[in-house]
């Protein structure tokens, strides 16, 4: 019950209600929008549901505690209700990761992916844009066109008027394993941080994101507004993945009373090839190659990847 009205004070919720099990007189679900309540408490599992006035919807929550100590139930506790939160509407997950705003600018990352000037980045990174730049480094500052955009997976295909430098390869392998090292390059805090680009390194934590959603991966990897739509590389300096959104941090220790650190997700590189091969867009797969220093494959990742800036 202590947990119940954490829950309750946090406000995550547009109005919560806290109702025993054997509480007669509390049946009624009255004017809430969401209410949740404890079914059973003590020893014996405990349910909690969340109920949306408007069409009476339930989602319901279980959790067997029996056997567990204390604190795994904790830790299971918030997510169950976290994701029940999700499924009638609340944003208290995943959030895509935002891009870095400037007056009427706002700035991500992309990468190359043929030689002809095709781009990848994501695709709230080129919404709405009346004028798309991309910052090439020496080569200066180019214009970019929309080709394509799925908002629904968070992908955009954009292509660059004037390329001339190297693209990216796509890793050969099938899917990315739990535990490998990655590596992610990309523009952060522009304004704030260096234009120079930027690299941090991390590992594939899980291979779903929230509510087990398997088009993407969840990876260590602190990222920063900025990094999206910039490329996840494997050891060997070919993409696994493409940046997109963070978890909620604010909203979460809401809930939970504690910062999440380092769950971020990223595309994984399955779903964006099917984008562009439904799309006719060319790419590369790699050959499988040797590891190689973080500081070759960042050395490479420069070579291809480059900062976005969306005038609207």
């Amino acid at each position: 019950m202590t947990d119940a009205r954490a829950i309750d004070r946090a406000g995550v919720f547009d109005s919560t209600s806290i109702v025993t099990a054997d509480d007669g007189d509390q049946h009624d679900f009255g004017a809430y929008d969401y209410k949740i309540w404890a079914a059973r408490a003590g020893q014996g599992t405990v349910q909690w549901s969340l109920v949306r006035r408007s069409s009476g919807q339930s989602i319901g929550i279980v959790l067997p505690t029996g056997k567990l100590s204390r604190i795994a139930f904790l830790n299971a506790f918030p997510l169950s209700v976290i994701n029940a939160a999700a499924d009638v509407g609340v944003a208290v997950t995943r959030q895509v990761l935002p891009a870095v705003p400037n007056g009427s600018t706002i700035s991500g990352s992309g990468f190359f992916i043929d030689r002809s000037g095709h781009a990848l980045t994501s695709a709230h990174v080129v919404q709405a844009c009346k004028a798309i730049k991309v910052h090439l480094g020496d080569a200066g500052i180019a214009d970019a066109s929309l080709v394509s955009s799925d908002a629904n997976n968070d992908l955009a295909v954009i292509k660059v008027a004037s390329f001339a430098g190297g693209h990216a390869t796509f890793t050969p392998i099938a899917a990315p394993r739990q535990g490998q090292d990655i590596v992610v390059y990309g523009f952060p805090l522009a304004g704030a941080l260096t234009a120079q680009g930027n690299v941090v390194t991390g590992i594939v934590s899980a291979l779903a994101g929230l509510k087990e959603d398997t088009r993407l991966m969840q990876i260590t990897a602190p990222v920063q507004p900025g990094n999206s739509g910039g490329p996840v590389l494997d050891n060997a300096g070919h993409v696994l993945g493409l940046v997109t959104a963070k978890m909620n941090a604010v909203k979460v220790a809401q809930v939970t009373g504690d910062i999440p650190q380092n769950v971020n997700f990223a595309i994984k590189s399955s779903i964006i090839e099917n984008f562009l091969d439904s799309n006719s867009v060319t790419y590369e797969r790699a050959k499988s190659g040797p590891a190689l220093p973080v500081a070759d494959v960042a050395s490479r990742a420069k070579e291809f990847t480059f900062m976005i800036q969306c005038e609207r």
